[in-house]
């Protein structure tokens, strides 16, 4: 696998101009996220712990979290690639129905939406936080964090800065881009001070990344859940065996 195909189909792919702006409330997991495992929900909740316990780390220049990559979709497309759209936020939903844990969806059909490629994780982990949701493993609720963290309040009301891929991006290269994302560590997005996408050929590191998230990328949802309950030491759960 060639980890420096990721930041030419992203250029290839990306809209012009530079970056935007994306309400978490508005993104769902791409169906092909995690060769379509899907995520974990164990994970999203270890992330939005951090945001919690650690505060919001915003991205500045190279340093805070990643540079989430998304699709646009939903209003405005059409024929095929609005079915992409539709299969993911179809999928998401079954899987939000299914198994308790993760943030209500506030996504319908006919909006504009965007599907995540990578960071799918930090997104339901902001929605987490915006809905209040309610923490696994007795470990209390989310939404009194952002009253006193200016930037995950910032984060949930106005959006993170994203790299915009072109609702035509075919199911094959979403894929590929969302494997790559999984398996990125040689290189680095920056944003220049007109918000435009750069690569830097050195090694990530925010906030974010450990060894453990270094780990947690490869695996699937259910493997991961398992790693993140080994993480936290938690040993009686409910979960355990899902």
């Amino acid at each position: 696998m060639c980890l420096r195909t990721l930041p030419t189909l992203v250029l290839q792919w990306k809209e012009p101009g530079p970056t935007c702006i994306v309400r978490p409330k508005t993104v769902v997991p791409d169906f092909t996220n995690r060769a379509q495992t899907g995520i974990s929900v164990e994970h999203c909740h270890f992330v939005a712990m951090l945001m919690r316990d650690k505060g919001f780390q915003k991205r500045v220049d190279t340093h805070g979290h990643d540079v989430p990559v998304v699709v646009r979709e939903g209003a405005g497309t059409t024929g095929a690639e609005y079915e992409n759209g539709l299969d993911a936020l179809r999928v998401w939903k079954e899987r939000v129905g299914k198994e308790p844990g993760f943030p209500r969806c506030r996504v319908e059909a006919q909006d504009a939406f965007y599907t995540s490629l990578g960071n799918g994780h930090f997104f339901q982990a902001l929605n987490l936080h915006d809905t209040k949701a309610a923490g696994l493993n007795n470990d209390g609720a989310y939404g009194s964090a952002q009253l006193r963290d200016k930037d995950l309040r910032e984060a949930l009301d106005v959006g993170v800065r994203s790299v915009v891929l072109k609702s035509s991006t075919p199911r094959k290269v979403r894929a590929r881009i969302s494997l790559l994302l999984n398996s990125k560590h040689e290189f680095r997005w920056a944003l220049n001070d007109k918000w435009e996408l750069q690569v830097m050929d050195t090694t990530e590191n925010t906030g974010y990344i450990s060894q453990f998230e270094r780990i947690a990328k490869v695996l699937d949802a259910q493997e991961l859940n398992c790693l993140v309950r080994h993480q936290l030491g938690v040993k009686d759960s409910e979960r355990i065996g899902r």
